[in-house]
């Protein structure tokens, strides 16, 4: 999935670009990776494409226009000129250096769930797409998509589902009477169980 890629645009000299290929919008989702853009632009894949995901091609910035989008990208499987992902790099440009920095980061990770992490982080912390006139808050990042697309590990590692005052909640393993107490073991939203799961695995 992480290999070598040429870019639309041809920055840094042509050069090629870390990034992550999937075969399909779906594959690409199932990394959190929001192709809403490209889905626009347009709607279904020839057999030959492939959808980009580059590393550190992130403006930073809320950019309403699906060409101003530079980290992600459709094209033809012999144009994209794919190859192994190298982890070192001569050129010194700052973008193509954090491009490595990141994509050696994501390569390193020693579990998907934590690769997964770092994918998102590296997509909160550097890219957003807002479509015009579009001001929820944190419209870029589908928390319940997250979740959701982890939940499966959580799962098989003890996490489970439980109806507290009348809603669904999420509790973290080996909880009982004794232990039961919700914000800490129990949480009442996907957005704070995810944000719980990264506290009890990192710790």
């Amino acid at each position: 999935m992480l290999q070598m890629a040429t870019t639309i645009d041809g920055i840094c000299g042509n050069a090629k670009w870390p990034a992550l290929v999937f075969d399909s919008y779906q594959s690409a989702r199932d990394w959190m990776v929001d192709v809403t853009p490209l889905e626009n632009l347009k709607p279904v894949l020839d057999v030959e494409d492939c959808v980009l995901f580059y590393f550190g091609r992130c403006s930073g910035q809320p950019v309403t226009r699906p060409e101003d989008v530079l980290h992600i990208a459709i094209m033809p499987r012999t144009r994209a000129s794919l190859s192994a992902f190298t982890p070192s790099v001569d050129n010194v440009d700052p973008l193509l250096a954090l491009a490595f920095k990141e994509a050696r980061e994501f390569a390193e990770a020693t579990s998907k769930l934590r690769a997964m992490e770092a994918l998102v982080r590296f997509i909160i912390q550097d890219s957003s797409y807002a479509l015009p006139g579009d001001d929820e808050e944190d419209n870029t990042v589908d928390w319940n998509e997250i979740f959701e697309s982890l939940w499966y590990m959580l799962e098989a590692d003890g996490w489970g589902v439980l109806k507290f005052n009348d809603k669904l909640a999420y509790s973290i393993p080996s909880v009982d009477f004794s232990t039961f107490e919700v914000g800490k073991t129990v949480l009442q939203s996907k957005r704070l169980a995810l944000k719980k799961a990264i506290e009890y695995y990192a710790s």
